[in-house]
């Protein structure tokens, strides 16, 4: 240990590679980079707002926070058996919802002659 931290013990809440901003849920990376920080299912998450920017940053982190809170209410309904169609949409995954994802494919049957 270094002097004069001897009674000092890192706190869980601080961001081990980041620094604290201003703006609630919004860390700082040592990279210069801003990260959203969230949490889901009872864990911390980072997502990377691609930015080095602290106005985007807020922006983007908005726009995060909205999509975040959308998908907590849907789990939320999934869970009390009163999901609207637009709560579920929410719930599949973007490939799926954008159609990139192959659906299973049948064989045509035709009959023997």
């Amino acid at each position: 240990m270094k002097e004069g931290e001897a009674g000092k013990t890192p706190s869980k809440y601080e961001p081990k590679t980041g620094t604290k901003t201003r703006v609630q849920n919004l860390v700082r990376h040592k990279s210069g980079r801003y990260y959203a920080r969230l949490y889901e299912g009872g864990k911390e998450r980072w997502i990377s707002l691609k930015t080095d920017h602290f106005g985007v940053a807020q922006a983007k982190l908005a726009e995060h926070i909205q999509g975040h809170k959308e998908r907590r209410a849907a789990k939320s309904a999934a869970g009390s058996g009163k999901m609207t169609f637009g709560q579920a949409l929410t719930l599949q995954p973007a490939a799926y919802r954008a159609g990139r994802l192959q659906t299973e494919h049948r064989p045509v049957l035709e009959p023997d002659d």
